[in-house]
Parts: structure tokens; sequence; C-alpha cells
């Protein structure tokens, strides 16, 4: 058994707030990697009414393979890697031995939301995609790509394909199911007033 600054490894405690340190600084990089990915912008527009057929509200890609849609991708990819760390972070909160039963409950009831907006089978792919390359030989196509202007799409190790919404809707989702395993909705708001936070 070790000791850091006198809190032994085991205690529930400690290896809870480390896991949520660990969601946390997930949580900072999937915000970088969202500003990353939005530096697209400019660079999604409607399609023109003539050009060919036309799904109302669809948006595409105008510049393929462009500096921004580059930075794009790999951007989508810190982004969903990140909330995936930050998913696997509350499964191991759920196993954490002599963790309050509340606790464990909220995050058992945390990983299913996040994991709603998470996959984690298509992240699978997206940073193993040589190696999955290899293994499949002619069995599947493997791709990743952005579609609708703010879906990032991999197949799975299945061939299905998996998406996550690169959005801030989806990171403001999952920080604030992070943050309701340990504080209730009054607390969280009495902390946001107490640091000025605005929600915008």
């Amino acid at each position: 058994m070790s000791y850091r600054h006198g809190v032994s490894d085991t205690d529930p405690l400690s290896q809870s707030y480390s896991l949520l340190s660990v969601a946390r600084s997930s949580l900072e990089i999937a915000t970088e990697a969202l500003a990353l990915f939005q530096e697209r912008q400019p660079a999604i527009v409607e399609l023109p009414a003539d050009h060919g057929h036309v799904i109302e509200g669809r948006k595409v890609e105008w510049s393929r393979d462009s500096v921004e849609q580059r930075r794009g991708i790999i951007g989508a990819l810190a982004f969903q890697s990140s909330l995936v760390m930050v998913s696997k972070c509350v499964e191991r909160l759920t196993r954490v031995k002599d963790q309050p039963a509340h606790i464990v409950e909220r995050a058992r009831q945390a990983l299913e939301t996040i994991n709603s907006v998470v996959d984690r089978q298509a992240r699978n792919t997206s940073e193993h995609l040589d190696e999955r390359a290899i293994r499949s030989g002619d069995q599947s196509l493997i791709a990743n790509t952005i579609f609708e202007g703010d879906l990032f799409c991999s197949t799975r190790a299945d061939g299905t394909l998996g998406a996550i919404a690169v959005t801030q809707a989806t990171l403001k989702l999952v920080a604030e199911t992070l943050d309701g395993i340990f504080w209730t909705p009054e607390q969280i708001e009495k902390l946001q007033q107490r640091h000025g936070y605005q929600d915008k």
C-alpha cells in the first residue's frame, strides 16, 4: 500500500477525485478540440438549389481536402477520444470499492447518458485505423469522415457506422453529467454563481 500526501491509494475518496481530475482534464482537451473543429465553419454551406437532388437543410463541406478540413478531422478525433476518456473514468468510478452507494448509482446513470452521445466503438476505429485495415482485409470499408457539418463518423469493428456530434451541446451534456455525479443541481448552481459562471 502506498500513500500520497497522507492519503491511501485505496481510499475511495482519493480514487474518486483522481478519476474526476483525469475526466476534467479530458474535458479541457475536448474544449480545445471543439474550437479546432469549428475553424471549418466558413467551409460549410447550404447546398444551392441547382446542385442536383437536394435534401432540405442539408449542409456539405464546400472545400474538400482543405487545410481547414484536415484540421477539423484532427479536432474531431481529439474531441471523440477525450470524451471517451471521460466515459472510461466514469465507468471506473462505478467499480471503486467502498464507494458510497448514491455515488455509484449516479455514476451508473451518468455513464449511460454519456455513452448515449459518445460512441466508444467508433473511437476504436478512428484511433486504430491502420490495425483495423490490416485485420479486415477486404471485409468492410473503414473510413473517418465529417457528415452534415458536425457529425464525425467512423465505421465500427462490425462494419456498421458510428458517429459523434462534435458540438457545444455534446460537450455541455457530458460536463454537466459528470458534475451531477458528485453535486446536486442546487450545489452546481451555487458554485457557478460564486465563480461568475454564465451559461452561454
